[in-house]
């Protein structure tokens, strides 16, 4: 039995790794060098499985994928319908499949999400689930989350387990910019993820008008690392003229990993 941890999402990502890209690169890692028999894998165009370096990313040897092998998945496989498919047809064929779910925030609250993606999102999922062996999620919440989605739709679910994630910060032997030493000169409140509705930064800016209009307190400077994403509720703007946030919240991107560390 062979364990292949499935890369294929990072095939087509250019630049910084940042969220299910970094849980593919972390987790991947981490999973190879505690088990020997476990393999990183990348399915090119013709459906072959070749060895992957995320390193260099670079493909080398072909793994023969065989009945009673394990593909682990832990990316958005709900963009990538070709290998979608070929996972489902492996599965058929004896392989087993386990994954690794993040949320199901677009079956949740759908309107926080682009035109369409609810649906493409549902439809991988309902298919995904009732393929998996075995299944992992990012929180007890999305553990929660799955199972009560799986009852109330008479879904068939696998045994769901928790893998936490975020609770370690990885040594970093570069130095950080001068402009985020110089962010970190006096106390602050750290805040990290993409600019977009479904991350609730507008709660962080209320709270700080709250704080200072109503208790009559000055808060910690808040820093809010992340890019710009969907429906952000213009969150720059906000910062930018309100003149109760200014000099208190700061919004910060295109930061290192060098950077990013000394923040935390």
């Amino acid at each position: 039995m062979k364990l292949i941890f499935d890369c294929t999402p990072l095939a087509n990502w250019f630049g910084h790794p940042t969220g299910i890209q970094r849980v593919i690169i972390e987790t991947g890692s981490r999973l190879c060098s505690q088990l020997t028999t476990a393999t990183l894998g990348l399915f090119d165009g013709t459906g072959r499985c070749l060895t992957y370096n995320l390193k260099n990313r670079s493909t080398g040897e072909v793994i023969d994928v065989e009945e009673g092998d394990v593909i682990i998945a832990a990316g958005s496989n709900w963009d990538f319908p070709e290998h979608q498919s070929r996972l489902m047809a492996l599965q058929k064929s004896g392989v087993k499949i386990v994954t690794l779910f993040h949320d199901i925030i677009p079956m949740i609250l759908p309107f926080s999400y682009g035109p369409g993606f609810s649906e493409v999102y549902k439809s991988w999922f309902i298919e995904t689930l009732a393929a998996s062996d075995l299944a992992f999620s990012n929180s007890e919440n999305t553990r929660k989350d799955i199972i009560g989605y799986a009852k109330s739709h008479d879904l068939s679910c696998p045994d769901v387990h928790v893998v936490r994630l975020g609770d370690e910060i990885p040594s970093c032997g570069e130095s950080p910019s001068v402009r985020i030493v110089k962010e970190t000169d006096t106390p602050y409140i750290l805040s990290v993820g993409t600019l977009e509705y479904r991350k609730n930064h507008i709660l962080l800016l209320n709270a700080y008008r709250y704080m200072l209009d109503a208790k009559g307190y000055r808060p910690p400077r808040l820093l809010i690392v992340g890019k710009k994403g969907w429906l952000d509720h213009d969150i720059e703007y906000q910062v930018d003229n309100d003149p109760r946030l200014s000099g208190l919240i700061s919004i910060l991107q295109g930061v290192t990993d060098a950077d990013l560390h000394h923040l935390y």
